[in-house]
């Protein structure tokens, strides 16, 4: 009995250094998991573009509330990327139904809302679906 015990456990140990070992894969048969992290299919069919190639500026001191809300008015299914930056805004912002604002990320791209009135930065704007 000792001597099985010794062997199974000769063998597990074996078996774990065996498949703990680095193995290279050949380039063809490596997958690029960046492209999945960021997937998101309720936005499949939209359109990204980038906000700075549209007239806004995130210089710190233009007012981008005008550009923006028309950029938002004009198109449907897009979703409009904010590049690093401080993006200010002096009044709110109106989404609406399939319109989506992403940016680099988490203190990079910045909004400043320098709004007097008592009301909502953005308001999101659409119809109320019953399921």
């Amino acid at each position: 009995m000792k001597t099985l015990l010794f062997i199974f456990f000769l063998f597990a140990s074996f078996t774990c250094k065996l498949y703990s070992q680095n193995f290279n894969f050949p380039e063809e048969r490596k997958t690029n998991w960046s492209k999945l992290i960021n997937h998101d299919t309720s936005s499949f069919n939209f359109t990204i573009l980038n906000v700075l190639s549209l007239g806004l500026l995130n210089d710190s001191i233009t007012d981008n509330s005008h550009i923006l809300n028309n950029l938002i008015s004009t198109y449907d299914s897009t979703i409009f990327f904010f590049p690093e930056g401080n993006y200010i805004f002096k009044s709110p912002i109106y989404l609406k139904s399939n319109i989506k604002i992403k940016g680099e990320g988490n203190n990079k791209t910045i909004f400043h809302f320098d709004i007097n009135i008592p009301n909502h930065s953005i308001n999101a704007i659409g119809n109320e679906l019953n399921t």
